[in-house]
């Protein structure tokens, strides 16, 4: 499950980041320190390799309502193939989601901060889609990370967790035609290269925004 991002960079951070090959910026955006459902969340396209920012939450073509989006945040890695939300898009549309690190909660309901060591920028395997309201005509971008099951050191809070791919395995989850190659790049993370920590329940409201959100809280011994 990744129910609650972070990204506590800027385009700026992205585009000079050499492993991301950045050629186009389409959006300039400012750290987010507790991305919800359906805020803005940023993503690295394939092509010229454009970073730009789409509506977190997929909302497939087809939907008649963009509130399916809500219930679309995140995809099963072991059924991409056999759902028609995700099935056109995982062969055709898939993305890097750009975070610093994700919240998860434990069986108490305390927070907790991860993030992969040494990396300030880590890319979620992601899936995307534009939805155009027959109305208004409004045309929506937006995407889902995919999670698969959980390591050992996630398993303490929660039975899923987002895939985080090696960042030499960019390329071949933006570009590759084939379909046994990129699949199997949506395995966990390796314990090792994951740290956490508890953090502030003011995490819980996504109205909380600042960085201190992001500091470990001090335990009582």
């Amino acid at each position: 499950m990744c129910g609650r991002s972070v990204y506590d960079f800027t385009d700026i951070d992205v585009k000079n980041d050499p492993k991301f090959k950045i050629t186009e910026v389409q959006t300039s955006f400012k750290p987010n320190y507790n991305v919800a459902p359906s805020q803005q969340i940023p993503v690295v396209l394939v092509g010229s390799r454009i970073l730009t920012t789409f509506r977190w939450g997929l909302i497939p073509y087809w939907a008649n309502d963009k509130k399916i989006g809500y219930k679309m945040i995140n995809a099963r890695s072991e059924t991409l193939i056999d759902k028609p939300s995700f099935k056109n898009s995982m062969k055709t549309k898939r993305c890097l989601v750009l975070a610093s690190g994700f919240f998860e909660w434990d069986s108490s309901k305390h927070p907790h901060y991860i993030r992969i060591k040494n990396q300030h920028i880590i890319a979620y395997a992601g899936l995307w889609d534009e939805w155009t309201d027959k109305e208004t005509n409004e045309k929506i971008r937006s995407c889902t990370i995919i999670t698969c099951s959980a390591n050992n050191l996630m398993k303490k809070m929660h039975d899923r967790m987002p895939v985080i791919l090696d960042l030499e395995n960019y390329d071949i989850w933006l570009t590759s035609d084939n379909f046994i190659e990129y699949r199997s790049l949506l395995i966990p993370c390796k314990d090792e290269l994951m740290y956490e920590y508890e953090v502030s329940q003011e995490v819980n409201s996504p109205r909380n925004n600042r960085k201190e959100l992001l500091e470990p809280v001090e335990k009582n011994t």
